[in-house]
Parts: C-alpha cells; sequence; structure tokens
C-alpha cells in the first residue's frame, strides 16, 4: 500500500483500520484511562499508549519507540460513556469526524484529567 497524505476520501478507510487495531487492543486490556489526546492500556503487565502529537497519533509499548498509526488529526478523544464503554472520537483537520465505541473483555475504563 502506498502512502499518501489525507484526503477527505482516505479518511473513512484509515480510520476504519486504525480503529480496528485500536479495538483489539482495547479488547484484551486489563486497564484503561483515557485523558484528554491520550490513552493508555495495559495489555500482557505492559503499558500500551496511544498519544496525539504533532497532528499524528503514536502508538508507543513501555514508552520505548513509536510508531505512527494516524496522520492528519486535530482531536483525538475517549472517555467513558453512560453504558461503561470506552467511547472514543478522532475529527481530522480536514473537519471529517469518526466515533467508536469499545470494550474491554477484563478491565473498567478510567477518565483521567491532565
Amino acid at each position: 500500500m502506498a502512502w499518501s497524505p489525507f484526503y477527505k476520501h482516505d479518511s473513512s478507510f484509515e480510520l476504519q483500520v486504525f480503529y480496528n487495531q485500536l479495538h483489539s487492543e482495547v479488547r484484551g486490556s486489563e486497564a484503561i484511562v483515557a485523558t484528554e489526546n491520550s490513552l493508555s492500556l495495559m495489555i500482557n503487565g505492559e503499558e500500551v499508549r496511544y498519544d496525539l502529537s504533532s497532528e499524528s497519533i503514536y502508538r508507543r509499548v513501555q514508552g520505548r519507540g513509536y510508531v505512527p498509526m494516524l496522520d492528519s488529526v486535530q482531536s483525538f478523544t475517549c472517555e467513558m460513556d453512560e453504558l461503561e464503554r470506552l467511547s472514543c472520537v478522532t475529527i481530522m483537520k480536514h473537519g471529517y469526524v469518526f466515533e467508536r465505541s469499545m470494550s474491554s473483555l477484563f478491565s473498567k475504563v478510567t477518565n483521567n484529567e491532565e
């Protein structure tokens, strides 16, 4: 697959791929902490963290290295909804908005204010 900058028609596919990866990790996480522009998951005793920085969402494991997951992001917010599911909203720079709810098989979600 060739990389191309985000345009409106690309966003839906790219966001689906990103959220499928995120959903897979959320399902298997033992603990979830949601903060503004950040999501921390404990998976098999390791912290997997998603952070929005410089208009991109990066994934880090145990604070080592990073993998760029999604570019051209204006906002990335996750919080616990009224049904105790993790609800995440991503707004792209060009205004495309994507929202998805997911839950863990093993944990409860915690909202932290930073």
